[in-house]
């Protein structure tokens, strides 16, 4: 795996525009394709929790030498109208902060922006593309303060780019961005915030992002048809429940392999809970998934009952659409946000094993920090999953409960027979 090269930003805006007014605008990211020309696209993916924090936004940005990068922002720290902290997930990996104050003529910006870059083209040109990089990221803030300027109708008075270690020097506790390369830091640190057993076997570090959970009630007697002997059914407010869970993959990265995915891949499961010899865990009916290569590879090696299929999942301006066609079945459906999301104890959320096997039963071993879920709604338009599953006595397109969770990172290990 080549290095992640590490990159360190300062840009200061002063505007004569009052600080209300700049912090409407910095803090709402959807406003910037509006102004700024690098900025082609940006989605709200969740809403932020009673303190701020939390919010999620996709941004899509154009660089003057026509490459494209796009990243996932998280708020993780906010004094609305003062300052703003976020981490970012994607091609750059790592953290920014705004901080605004007031100023006789008006307000001032000033972005630090720490990351270190992932996709390999970036890693293998940057010995000699650092300056070039250095200088597309000034092109792209003069024209975001310019634009800025015009989008709040004053007078963009002075601005400021630094670089290197002139940047680093002006936000010196920041911590540094985590490169792919420093794995077993960030396995361990996953492992530690797990409430769950720790994992056995060979581990890889995972990320889930924009989950939707659809759960129907299902009687135990049904469900028990359905698994493999030694498994019986988890009950919940007296019931079994089957689940499909639509999500994103936006990371796969095992210690001595790499990163085993390039690009955010999409899939759609469906499961239900479990025990083992008295262990808990999730069981997988099926899995739809949008990498064809990896689906194979996670059938043979994780024996887990994943099928390539064609299946796309995309956010928009009123929420999110999942359209997976497979093997399996096909589903449509769009949902989105109701509440916040927040820490939580949801039995069919927090499952820290799996169980799954067509030759014998193996268990694979999950650790990470509690979810964070909230409500959602959803509208399903077809759905013939359920059907194929041998569930077709339930009503595929009336879910009981409807979740969501922004997303988590993951250490998975095994498989282990059991």
């Amino acid at each position: 795996m080549l290095p992640s090269p590490r990159y360190a930003f300062f840009t200061r805006w002063h505007l004569a525009a009052p600080l209300h007014e700049v912090a409407a605008v910095i803090e709402d990211p959807t406003l910037w394709p509006s102004f700024w020309p690098s900025v082609s696209r940006a989605f709200r993916l969740s809403p932020p929790g009673p303190d701020g924090t939390g919010e999620r936004f996709r941004i899509l940005w154009r660089a003057p030498f026509g490459y494209e990068l796009g990243f996932d922002t998280e708020t993780t720290r906010r004094e609305a109208g003062r300052l703003y902290d976020s981490v970012t997930e994607g091609d750059l990996r790592g953290r920014g902060r705004f901080v605004l104050q007031p100023t006789a003529e008006g307000t001032e910006v000033h972005y630090h922006w720490h990351v270190a870059t992932r996709p390999q083209w970036m890693r293998a040109w940057a010995p000699v593309a650092r300056p070039v990089f250095d200088w597309n990221h000034d092109q792209i803030m003069t024209a975001g303060g310019l634009g800025l300027a015009r989008h709040l109708g004053a007078r963009l008075i002075a601005q400021e780019h630094l670089s290197g270690p002139q940047a680093l020097a002006r936000w010196p506790d920041a911590e540094p961005p985590i490169p792919d390369e420093v794995l077993p830091e960030r396995m361990s640190e996953v492992v530690s915030l797990s409430p769950g057993p720790i994992p056995e076997g060979d581990r890889v570090l995972q990320r889930w992002e924009d989950l939707c959970f659809l759960h129907w009630r299902v009687e135990p007697a049904v469900l028990r048809e359905l698994l493999a002997s030694g498994l019986e059914p988890q009950l919940f407010d007296g019931s079994a429940w089957v689940s499909l869970v639509a999500l994103r993959t936006t990371r796969l990265t095992a210690p001595r392999r790499g990163e085993w995915v390039r690009r955010p891949f999409a899939q759609l499961n469906l499961r239900t809970y479990v025990t083992h010899a008295g262990r808990p865990g999730a069981h997988f009916l099926g899995v739809q998934c949008g990498h064809w290569l990896l689906a194979k590879a996670v059938k043979r090696l994780a024996h887990l009952p994943y099928a390539a299929a064609d299946v796309r999942y995309e956010p928009d301006t009123e929420g999110w659409m999942m359209d997976a066609r497979g093997p399996l079945g096909d589903c449509a459906f769009r949902w989105s946000w109701a509440g916040a999301p927040a820490r939580t104890s949801d039995p069919l959320a927090e499952q820290y094993a799996s169980f799954n096997g067509e030759r014998g039963l193996y268990r694979g071993d999950l650790a990470h920090a509690p979810w964070r879920v909230g409500a959602a709604t959803a509208l399903i338009a077809e759905n013939t999953v359920l059907e194929r599953a041998g569930l077709g006595h339930l009503d595929a397109l009336e879910p009981d409960r409807v979740s969501a969770s922004p997303g988590i990172v993951a250490v998975t290990s095994g498989p282990v027979r059991v």
